[in-house]
């Protein structure tokens, strides 16, 4: 049941927030589930892209933007005693909007919506749709291992080639729990993760660090707030026979805002934000094509239901 709307949504994008304590409270941040429990999540996410191209004299650039929206299900069926256990992730439903430079947005999502052109995403999507992905979580929230997306693979036409193990290692990393939360934590606690997750240029690599910076009660429910501060690599990867290429970082960082509720040890919100600029050189005889690349991308997840 929705216990927290606009609440929730208020307090989660408000990253400056200060918490006031009398005294230091110790505070358990594992993943400690009941078997059975069952939450669905709304994600968004957006991502913004401007290329500028240079060749010599000549120049262009643009502006495109993608938008995903997703209904996901997260339900443990099998919790361990000391934290995390064997859980499913369900994708109930999927779409994704595209806008081009010359300003048209066209749609997808897994029924058809997109037509002949966009039928590649129209598989994928269908292929996401309600199979369920086995996850096994440690008693950190660290994870052991997923089975069943290799059923979204197979299914997803020639989309399926571009998917990996790790693009859902990353999907469950960020619905419902903290990766590295530990028992008897206290206001200011830190600790530090690192993830390598995909990314069309290639690996994007994060160096993350935690803080915990105190709990909060909302209708009724104490609520850890947590903030994620992640500096950025990015190791190009480049198909066979292409030209050798410079890669340059100008910027690259990554906020989250997460909200852990302390009732049931799982996220109720979480917002991030990335932005990652990336300048791209390569020649071509006598010529050197510079390509700039300033994507800026950003998340909301909110729990919408949960029993």
């Amino acid at each position: 049941m929705r216990r927290y709307g606009l609440t929730l949504l208020v307090v989660l994008l408000i990253a400056s927030t200060t918490f006031a304590q009398d005294a230091p409270i110790l505070t358990d941040l594992r993943p400690l589930w009941q078997t059975g429990q069952t939450a669905t999540y709304r994600a968004t996410t957006t991502r913004k892209t401007r290329t500028s191209v240079e060749a010599g004299e000549h120049s262009r650039s643009g502006e495109t933007q993608i938008a995903v929206n997703a209904d996901v299900t997260w339900r443990v069926t099998e919790a361990n005693e000391d934290g995390g256990g064997t859980g499913e992730m369900i994708i109930d439903d999927i779409t994704l909007t595209i806008t081009g430079m010359n300003g048209q947005t066209s749609t997808a999502d897994g029924r058809g919506a997109g037509g002949e052109k966009l039928k590649s995403l129209d598989d994928l999507l269908g292929a996401m749709r309600g199979v369920v992905v086995t996850v096994n979580v440690d008693s950190t929230g660290h994870i052991s291992s997923v089975s069943g997306w290799e059923t979204i693979k197979n299914n997803a036409g020639k989309m399926g080639d571009t998917l990996e193990e790790r693009d859902f290692v990353e999907m469950a990393t960020d619905l419902a729990w903290l990766v590295g939360g530990q028992a008897g934590m206290k206001p200011g606690s830190q600790w530090d993760e690192q993830f390598n997750w995909s990314h069309e240029a290639g690996d994007l690599l994060h160096d993350s660090q935690y803080t915990f910076e105190g709990v909060e009660e909302i209708a009724g429910v104490p609520v850890a707030m947590v903030t994620r501060r992640s500096k950025l690599r990015l190791n190009p990867k480049m198909p066979d026979g292409a030209p050798p290429v410079d890669v340059r970082i100008t910027g690259a960082k990554q906020q989250s805002q997460i909200m852990f509720d302390l009732s049931r040890h799982e996220v109720v919100g979480q917002h991030i934000d990335r932005n990652l600029t990336a300048q791209i050189s390569m020649n071509i005889g006598p010529r050197t094509i510079t390509t700039t690349i300033d994507e800026h991308v950003s998340t909301q997840l909110l729990r919408t239901s949960e029993k």
